[in-house]
């Protein structure tokens, strides 16, 4: 099958398509994140792989099970995980244990746009 579709998941694969970036949670809302799902039609999956626009401002702290991968795509990140903190930009990345009390925010005068990818063990139950 050349050039399949994105609207199905096809023999384990899914497309998404830029234009078909699902906003999960819009600027103003949630810890004032954007987040743009890129597999949300994938069925099963045991990774989850977004862009994220993190705010402004004070820091919001995650920790939950698994691992996450960030990669400076845009602008200037403030990273934290548990006491460590330093500034990532374009190009940079960063792979933790996501268990450890983490985040990030924007600095400079441009929002930071990170890929995300976290992992989830839980999903491999």
């Amino acid at each position: 099958m050349e050039n399949p579709e994105p609207a199905e998941e096809v023999n384990g694969m899914c497309i998404v398509r830029k234009k078909e970036g699902k906003a999960v949670i819009s600027r103003g809302t949630l810890y004032g994140y954007n987040y743009t799902a890129l597999a949300y039609k994938k069925a099963g999956k045991n990774i989850e792989p977004y862009v994220i626009e993190p705010a402004f401002g004070d820091k919001k702290v995650f920790s939950h099970e698994g691992e996450e991968f960030h990669y400076t795509l845009e602008g200037t990140q403030e990273s934290y995980y548990g006491e460590i903190k330093c500034l990532l930009g374009p190009g940079d990345s960063i792979y933790f244990d996501s268990i450890v009390p983490h985040g990030a925010r924007s600095i400079g005068k441009v929002r930071a746009k990170i890929l995300v990818v976290t992992f989830s063990y839980k999903r491999l139950a």
